[in-house]
């Protein structure tokens, strides 16, 4: 004998025999019987998912748009051979996207060694879902 069950983490209608459903994926709360109001609410989440996703995936293309093409100017002290003291890393460009031009990203997504040296740099900022944008850093000594 078996019966329908709707797969917790996937949303999936599954027919599996009705002891496994009873003994395991009940008590493991794994599934859930699908009776026609539950197929009904999967339906109903996995379209507000689908949305959701689109969602985000629109906002991360506009970022990725409006990250294209800035420069950020960074100002610090260095010495006669243009060696910075200390380092530019990817606080220091995250703080200037945020200040100058109203970009807010997590630090983690800006994939720059620690800039040692006065000039023109070109940073990477990797943005979820395989999308990247390249920021033109320039060090200016004080």
């Amino acid at each position: 004998m078996s019966m329908k069950v709707i797969l917790q983490k996937t949303g999936e209608i599954k027919e599996v025999t009705t002891g496994y459903a009873r003994n395991f994926l009940f008590p493991q709360k794994l599934a859930t019987p699908a009776t026609k109001e539950a197929i009904e609410n999967t339906e109903i989440q996995r379209e507000a998912n689908v949305a959701a996703k689109k969602k985000q995936e629109d906002l991360l293309t506009t970022l990725s748009d409006s990250l294209k093409g800035i420069t950020v100017e960074i100002s610090v002290s260095a010495n006669e051979t243009g060696t910075v003291f200390g380092s530019i890393g990817p606080a220091q460009i995250n703080s200037e996207l945020k200040n100058k031009h109203g970009i807010t990203i997590a630090e983690e997504y800006i994939k720059a060694d620690h800039l040692k040296k006065i000039g023109e740099h070109e940073v990477v900022v990797l943005i979820p879902g395989a999308q990247q944008a390249k920021l033109k850093v320039i060090i200016k000594a004080e």
